[in-house]
């Protein structure tokens, strides 16, 4: 009986848009529950068209603000791999890999990569 009920938030999920571990995460959590306390931060239609810009006509999904950039020397504290983009990953937010790269200029290479924080708790 858990594993229909799992395979049914999974498709509530990906109705709502969300796919890979996002979807796994929601399928997860009890219904009407927010997973550990934490607030999905995604604008609603709503907020988009009420901040909308002219050359985006329903506005980013997440509020301006809510991104990282962890350069080398970040990653480097943090011991991390490089992330591929599209992949969930958990900070004291939640958020996604937006994008992440390896470049080589005059010193070697160098890692960066971008989140996009997509759930948050405060406190």
């Amino acid at each position: 009986m858990a594993d229909k009920y799992n395979e049914l938030r999974k498709m509530q999920a990906r109705e709502k848009g969300m796919y890979g571990d996002e979807a796994e995460v929601h399928a997860m959590q009890p219904k009407g529950k927010k997973d550990d306390g934490m607030v999905d931060m995604k604008r609603s239609k709503k907020e988009k068209k009420a901040n909308a810009e002219v050359s985006k006509p329903m506005g980013e999904d997440y509020p301006y603000g809510l991104e990282i950039r962890l350069d080398e020397d970040s990653m480097d504290k943090l011991e991390a791999d490089l992330p591929a983009a599209g992949k969930t990953v958990t900070v004291t937010a939640r958020a996604k890999v937006r994008s992440s790269e390896v470049r080589e200029d005059g010193e070697g290479k160098r890692r960066s990569c971008c989140l996009q924080i997509t759930h948050m708790k405060l406190g």
